[in-house]
């Protein structure tokens, strides 16, 4: 049976700080880099260890607002196919 971790994303004015497995990674801005409008990837030390983005079914209306059901997906950046872990969000960043 695949184990399941449960995953934080909480961002700051600092930066951004992804929790699983009861550790957690710090990536201040300048670790942040933002591709077109769809995904940001989160490295340290010029590694890419995660990446944020917009699911596969994400969907945009006419007038730019974001359909309720469009997801957040956080991927680690791995060799192989990354799982897509769906984030749910939980309130204000700050």
């Amino acid at each position: 049976m695949e184990q399941r971790f449960c995953y934080k994303v909480h961002t700051t004015p600092e930066g951004i700080t992804i929790f699983h497995q009861g550790m957690e990674q710090f990536f201040g801005w300048e670790q942040v880099k933002q591709y077109g409008t769809l995904a940001v990837v989160l490295s340290e030390n010029d590694e890419d260890k995660w990446a944020i983005g917009l699911g596969k079914r994400h969907q945009v209306e006419s007038a730019g607002k974001e359909q309720k059901k469009s997801k957040i997906v956080l991927y680690k950046a791995e060799l192989e196919q990354a799982e897509e872990i769906h984030l749910q969000y939980q309130g204000e960043a700050y």
